[in-house]
């Protein structure tokens, strides 16, 4: 999964049909690519994801349960 292509593949959704594009969920999108990525690269380990996005990893876990399912949260072994 890349950032580029989640936020191609929800512009493409969004104007499709009637609905019309959320800036709230294309940021969501773009926050979900980026921490995904970030995520694989520091193979999971939630202190080298935060230090690289520049954030702190409480901001990190915020961020993770905002975009993710409890599904995938587990799937990526983070506990919560």
């Amino acid at each position: 999964m890349s950032i580029e292509t989640e936020s191609r593949k929800y512009a493409r959704q969004a104007m499709e049909g009637d609905k019309k594009p959320s800036y709230y969920e294309a940021e969501k999108q773009l926050r979900r690519g980026l921490i995904w990525q970030v995520m694989e690269e520091c193979r999971y380990t939630q202190a080298e994801a935060a230090k690289a996005l520049g954030i702190n990893r409480a901001s990190l876990r915020s961020w993770i349960g905002q975009v993710f399912t409890n599904e995938e949260i587990k799937n990526m072994g983070i506990e919560s």
